[in-house]
């Protein structure tokens, strides 16, 4: 039998691990080792539990309710290992047990980074990084009058806001320039500075600690400049470092953290690192997201599939200190040619991207910004942005148009909680596999939605989608396409109509040869034209309420017959010649594009969701590409008649 697999770390790297392998490799028996006496939680949440605005059994891992009841899984809590002999392919637990593994997984983590400073084993002084340093937070927040938080990144931010709470008076001391210096550039951190300051949470920035004064206990810290700030408890929440010491003592290859190739490999043969103890190409990730795409990749591999990791774009979304912050990829404009970048301020929000050879590298905002995830996806998918997305996002701080930024119009392996690392496939999987599938049933099956929950709407939008819905007022669209197919095909193949032979017979023909009767076709036809193009504007116009705009669409749709019928009447069924017969051209291809457009929306729920977004965007812009011309070519049909 083979020996099973040994994962070290229970946090959520490791859990998450665990749960792929018994996906991808379901035969396997696996040994989870931990070091904390604590049922296996979620670390993102610890400040609210701090804060106390959740109890700890909100607090418990997602994956660990699976993984306890699965009988191929045995965990061993708060039972380190302290030895590995990779010849052997053993490890020993601090009990002193031997165990034999197959594959040997390292999924040990980081600690709080704290500095080499004068005072900091005074009693008073403390981290924020796990259970052990909540339970000693919330035991001193009792007596606590001066809390000074040295950090102020993610974490430093939101261990204020949770001590905040308490009536403490809280200072944040920053090293850098500007909060949240690796996420945000000068602007945007000065304008969370002050939304921080407005929550009566001090700030220093640009002077870091040298010291922290006291005899026994905490009493005050100097800054670089020479200042001292009376305190009585410190709290250090400003980074982290990889715990590589295991791996260290045992031959495997360490730089910052434990050193690993795109099989997430270590040196030594069937040992593997994954998470914020993980160094790939000399990165070290310091949020979750990586650290579950390289469990999703390892095990995958490890089940024979030719998976590897490439590296992560790392993205912060949340709502730090109640200001909703979105950082991803490049923070400044680089120093590379062909790059330039872009920025919309309006009162309290602000939102910057970053341009590189017509793609975007980097985005930041203060402020809420729904386009967020699409703006992430594109960097991810290294999609093009062109010049009139730049101009919009100019005017208006967006991007894309509606139709272009729904969930349902990403690529599957795009990411919708990055939180979870959740692609929208394994999304729309769940909600395939379900009958009447929830919101609910998604986050417990997938996990999506877990943690800081931002991405809840785009999984209610793809719980709705699957379960293709009947666009309004379909029947009478499809019916008012078919209309217009019948006049479009008689502009197409019946030939001209012959000039009647004697004067004396009526014939249709004086509508397109009598002066009079030509130009009430030809102006009928321009009004319509004309308002046809101001109804598909309806759904770019916010504040215009009346009727809604699927109603618009079949109004749209009723005038295109009207116009045909027009048209016909105009032309005598003949495309003439020249300029004239350019326009004609323009006017059917227009008409025919619009019908393939009006019955796809109508039939899109009898479609495949794939087959349906392939035809409705093939079709609306072929249709939006034969308007263009018609503008010119109709006032150059206008003035050669006039002036001729």
């Amino acid at each position: 039998m083979k020996d099973p697999i040994i994962v070290i770390g229970t946090g959520p790297v490791g859990l998450r691990f665990v749960a792929e392998a018994r996906k991808h490799v379901p035969n396997a028996q696996i040994k989870l080792f931990g070091n904390e006496p604590w049922t296996p939680y979620n670390r993102v949440k610890l400040s609210s539990l701090l804060a106390n605005d959740l109890g700890w059994d909100e607090l418990k891992s997602h994956e660990w309710s699976s993984i306890e009841a699965d009988d191929a899984v045995t965990p061993f809590l708060n039972c380190a290992i302290v030895d590995i002999d990779a010849a052997n392919k053993t490890v020993t637990d601090v009990t002193g047990t031997t165990h034999k593994y197959s594959e040997l997984i390292l999924a040990v983590g980081s600690r709080p980074y704290i500095p080499n400073i004068p005072g900091k084993n005074l009693s008073g002084v403390y981290s924020f990084r796990d259970m052990n340093d909540v339970q000693a937070l919330l035991a001193r927040t009792v007596r606590a009058r001066h809390v000074c938080v040295l950090g102020g990144g993610l974490l430093g931010l939101e261990t204020a806001k949770a001590l905040r709470k308490f009536n403490t008076q809280i200072t944040v001391v920053q090293r850098a320039n500007h909060l949240m210096n690796n996420q945000l550039d000068e602007v945007a951190g000065l304008m969370l500075q002050q939304s921080v300051e407005h929550m009566s949470i001090n700030v220093e920035c640009g002077e870091g600690v040298i010291e922290i004064l006291g005899e026994e206990r905490v009493e005050a810290i100097k800054l670089q400049d020479g200042k001292v700030i009376d305190c009585d408890t410190v709290v250090f929440a400003a980074g982290i470092v990889p715990n590589k010491e295991l791996a260290f003592n045992h031959d495997i290859n360490v730089g910052r953290a434990i050193k690993v190739d795109h099989h997430l490999r270590t040196n030594q043969p069937n040992i593997y690192a994954i998470g914020e103890c993980a160094e790939y190409q000399n990165v070290t990730y310091g949020l979750v997201a990586p650290g579950f795409e390289q469990a999703a990749v390892l095990a995958a591999f490890l089940s024979g599939q030719p998976a590897a990791y490439l590296g992560s774009t790392t993205a912060t979304e949340l709502k730090v200190v109640g200001e909703q912050v979105f950082s991803v990829g490049e923070v400044e404009k680089p120093r590379r040619p062909r790059t330039d970048e872009w920025v919309y301020q309006d009162g309290e929000i602000y939102r910057k991207i970053v341009i590189e050879s017509g793609k975007i590298i980097g985005a930041q905002a203060i402020g809420g910004w729904s386009e967020s995830r699409r703006v992430q996806e594109h960097i991810v998918a290294g999609r093009s942005i062109w010049p009139w997305h730049l101009w919009k996002f100019k005017q208006t701080g967006e991007l894309f148009n509606n139709s272009d930024s729904g969930v349902m119009d990403w690529p599957d392996e795009a990411l919708v909680c990055q939180c979870m690392a959740v692609p929208k496939s394994s999304i729309v999987g769940c909600v395939n596999a379900f009958k009447d599938c929830s919101q609910a049933k998604v986050s417990a099956e997938t996990g999506a939605g877990t943690v800081c929950g931002s991405c809840k709407p785009l999984i209610a939008e793809l719980c709705g989608s699957q379960n293709t819905q009947a666009t309004e007022y379909w029947k009478p669209l499809l019916q008012t396409s078919f209309a217009s197919l019948i006049f479009s095909f008689l502009l197409i193949f019946i030939p001209a109509i012959a000039v009647a032979q004697s004067v004396q017979d009526f014939s249709l023909e004086i509508f397109w040869i009598d002066p009079l009767y030509k130009q009430i076709s030809g102006f009928t036809l321009l009004a319509l034209s004309i308002f046809l193009a101001i109804v598909s504007l309806r759904k770019r116009i916010k504040k215009f309420q009346w009727l809604s705009f699927p109603a618009w669409r079949v109004i749209h749709s009723s005038l295109a017959i009207v116009a045909l019928f027009a048209l016909l009447l105009h032309s005598g069924l003949s495309f003439g010649v020249n300029l004239n017969q350019a326009l004609m051209i323009s006017f059917v291809a227009t008409a025919v594009l619009g019908i393939a457009l009006g019955s796809v929306i109508s039939l899109e729920h009898k479609l495949s969701i794939s087959q349906a977004k392939v035809l409705r965007k093939a079709s609306l812009w072929g249709h939006i590409l034969a308007v263009w011309p018609l503008p010119v070519l109709l006032s150059f049909h206008i003035v050669s008649v006039y002036y001729f």
